[in-house]
């Protein structure tokens, strides 16, 4: 037992504006259940939307950067090495990203 070990569970919206020391993001797959999801939006959402961001993904992409940026030591990306979503393989392009084979 560790008593002082505190873990809590948030969904990236959930986390704006919170800190913690080490954060785990899962699910950073490619898929309609992935991050970024590939389903489609409705047609009446994206008019809706429509300023929201020049590129694609523009809101998953700031809720993102809002989920790497809660750590303060040490943020772990969870992703199949066979299917991993756009966005890590844009960041594996852009940064030298430390990887770990499954145990």
């Amino acid at each position: 037992m560790q008593p002082q070990l505190r873990i809590a569970f948030y969904t990236a919206h959930g986390s704006k504006g919170l800190t913690c020391d080490y954060a785990i993001l899962l699910g950073l797959d490619s898929g309609i259940f992935g991050f970024p999801s590939e389903i489609a939006d409705d047609p009446v959402l994206d008019v809706l939307l429509e300023d929201s961001g020049s590129y694609d993904n523009a809101e998953e992409r700031r809720l993102f950067y809002v989920a790497l940026t809660r750590a303060r030591h040490k943020v772990y990306l969870m992703y199949s090495k066979r299917n991993p979503s756009k966005f890590i393989r844009e960041l594996k392009s852009d940064h030298e990203i430390e990887t770990m084979e499954k145990i």
